[in-house]
């Protein structure tokens, strides 16, 4: 299994109804090139990659920065939901009330966290290769 991080969400929100903060957007979007990846390629999602794990309705956590101590939500919860539409992966994130949650909201409110990325790992022969000019 490979595993692998890509950055390309954009359109992030910061939303407050009285006391609850949240957050959505885009995690990923179909058929955007990536920047440039180690070692030296682009990655293009195609239309339609989640619909089968979404069916499982697994359990993702959201993070901040990647690190497993910090905690923003989970779909097991409810605090974090998914949706695969025609754009790609759209998300809504309950933030907590706690030190990162209330940075995380302020952050994308000002603009300065204007994207987020997500990990995946794809099983043997998920992927494909193919040259593009």
């Amino acid at each position: 299994m490979e595993k692998r991080i890509l950055s390309n969400a954009h359109e992030i929100r910061a939303n407050k109804t009285g006391d609850r903060m949240s957050v959505s957007g885009y995690a990923a979007r179909y058929n955007v090139l990536s920047h440039m990846l180690k070692p030296g390629f682009k990655e293009r999602i195609a239309s339609g990659a989640f619909d089968r794990v979404l069916a499982t309705k697994p359990d993702v956590v959201a993070l901040f920065n990647h690190n497993p101590d910090q905690v923003l939500g989970r779909t097991t919860s409810g605090t974090l939901r998914l949706n695969a539409d025609k754009v790609g992966l759209a998300f809504e994130l309950d933030l907590p009330n706690t030190t990162i949650g209330r940075d995380v909201y302020e952050s994308v409110k000002r603009n300065d966290l204007n994207g987020c990325s997500f990990a995946f790992a794809l099983g043997e022969r998920m992927d494909e290769l193919s040259e593009e000019d």
